[in-house]
């Protein structure tokens, strides 16, 4: 299957409901549940089904709805050259074809440099249809012990995505594709619990870009096509949005153990000697805040009895902003470090979108109320605001005295509210890389575009943190660690720790 043609990608609200592209995955997968409805007026008639109407309703959802348009670009110059883009963009959409369409879409979200700014390929299908396209899948013949053979074989020359991953419900084997040429790769499944998806079927292929990312197409649980880009984290984490895959093998000595062996986004807890414990937050997906309650709790006199912590985010793209809220009581110190950022009031703009998202649920402070009464205008979230999430406790713990967080370029939205929260604490060091860059707009909502039977949606963020972005604003470089670890350590967690026993 040839890749050439999907471009290279660029690249949380305060709020419970801040969310990172990779959190969406439970929303999109489950039909988007966010995503409109029929009755939308903005929806051209069935007749109208095409790659330009999809790139002309996106363009004006992109106008109506998007916060950051009305702060940033609306009457300024930046909006004389987005207007040359999507007249350049229009020609292509009048003369793409079908498969094509998603590039064409893409390449206007993507020129605003904001990971909350995307489109998505979601597809519904029937099961018949489902059905068809798993019996038209490719097969190849494949062993899986002769595969760990050959990796151990070639062990030091082997390109990073090459290994047996796993999610739950199916195990991949990921290797050169000797038929797509060089940086070529295909993964190829070698166990699931799913009757579409039977070992041999090919399962995702991957081309390397020039700066270690991966051009991706994928295909989900029943068999439809998505075009996305695929990156490495902690060298365990293959993210291809929305999914995300764990290594199993081959694994250095340091990675044995990191991840939870069923599911590679669940947080973990492992002790190290008696003067540290490990948690592991690869995800901030609401569904394991119960999993962290769990171990917090399981493992409280160990957390309190140890002068070290160290919490390794890497990876985390996003979720829930209270995802990691058990952790929170043991970064708390009565002195606080001055926060970083954005300082003025959140701010959203009054669309039919965004009116109809706040009114199926969250309203802070009646919103939705409010912006039907104004709309169009951009307005405070909260009408008397406190900025920041606090992160005071009744009880200032003693133990530990030292908290770590590792952080790297995959920490994005809820993943960065996080760091946000806890760099206040004056017992917190964050350790690592920069993180993504996508916190200045948060909480996304997601909608449909104009050709329903494409499955194309729209995904932006509502919620500016601040009415006075860009000024301070955090999505241009990302949140800055306190302490760089060198990009060539092998081990970052150890020497992390090393760095914080001094």
């Amino acid at each position: 299957m040839n890749l050439d043609g999907a471009p290279r990608r660029q690249g949380g609200h305060r709020s419970p409901r801040c969310l990172g592209t990779a959190a969406l995955a439970l929303l999109l997968l489950a039909g988007a549940a966010s995503a409109g409805s029929a009755q939308d007026p903005a929806q051209p008639a069935p007749a109208d089904c095409t790659c330009l109407a999809d790139l002309d309703t996106l363009a004006a959802k992109l106008e109506r709805n998007y916060v950051a348009w009305h702060i940033e670009y609306a009457g300024t110059g930046r909006e004389a050259e987005f207007r040359r883009v999507l007249a350049r963009l229009r020609a292509r959409a009048a003369r793409a074809a079908d498969a094509d369409c998603i590039f064409v879409l893409r390449e206007l979200t993507d020129w605003f440099r904001d990971g909350h700014l995307f489109v998505f390929q979601n597809p519904v299908l029937t099961p018949e249809q489902a059905d068809r396209l798993a019996a038209a899948g490719e097969v190849r013949t494949f062993d899986e012990a002769a595969l760990r053979a050959d990796l151990a074989r070639r062990a030091g020359r082997l390109d990073p995505v090459e290994g047996i991953w796993y999610a739950p419900g199916y195990r991949i084997g990921i290797v050169p594709d000797t038929a797509g040429g060089r940086g070529a790769f295909v993964g190829i499944v070698l166990a699931s619990d799913s009757a579409r998806w039977t070992p041999g079927h090919v399962k995702v292929w991957l081309r390397r870009n020039r700066d270690g990312t991966y051009r991706t197409i994928l295909h989900a649980d029943d068999h439809s096509r998505r075009d996305t880009h695929g990156r490495l984290y902690r060298n365990t984490l293959l993210n291809m949005q929305p999914m995300t895959w764990g290594r199993a093998f081959p694994l250095a000595a340091h990675e044995a153990g990191t991840l939870d062996p069923i599911d590679p986004l669940r947080p973990t807890l492992r002790l190290a000697g008696r003067d540290a414990v490990l948690v592991s937050v690869p995800s901030h997906d609401p569904k394991y805040r119960a999993v962290l309650d769990s171990l917090v709790a399981s493992h409280r006199a160990e957390l309190l009895a140890r002068p070290f912590l160290l919490i390794d985010i890497r990876g985390d793209l996003g979720g829930g902003a209270m995802t990691t809220s058990p952790l929170v009581p043991f970064l708390a110190t009565r002195a606080q470090r001055p926060p970083i950022g954005p300082s003025g009031p959140s701010t959203v703009v009054a669309s039919a979108d965004n009116i109809r998202y706040f009114g199926r649920g969250w309203n802070p402070d009646s919103i939705a109320e409010r912006m039907a009464a104004a709309p169009g205008r951009l307005m405070p979230l909260m009408r008397d605001e406190t900025l920041g999430t606090p992160l005071g406790a009744d009880t200032i713990h003693a133990m530990p005295t030292r908290v770590a967080v590792l952080m790297d370029r995959g920490v994005a939205s809820a993943g960065e509210a996080f760091l946000l929260q806890a760099r206040k604490s004056t017992k917190v060091t964050l350790y690592g890389d920069n993180s993504w860059g996508m916190i200045d707009y948060q909480s996304v909502n997601v909608v449909r575009l104009a050709c329903r039977p494409r499955g194309i949606l729209f995904g932006y963020p509502m919620i500016a943190a601040s009415n006075t972005l860009p000024s301070e604003g955090l999505n241009a470089k990302g949140i800055p660690p306190d302490v760089r670890v060198p990009r060539s350590t092998p081990d970052p967690v150890a020497w992390t720790l090393r760095h914080l026993a001094r």
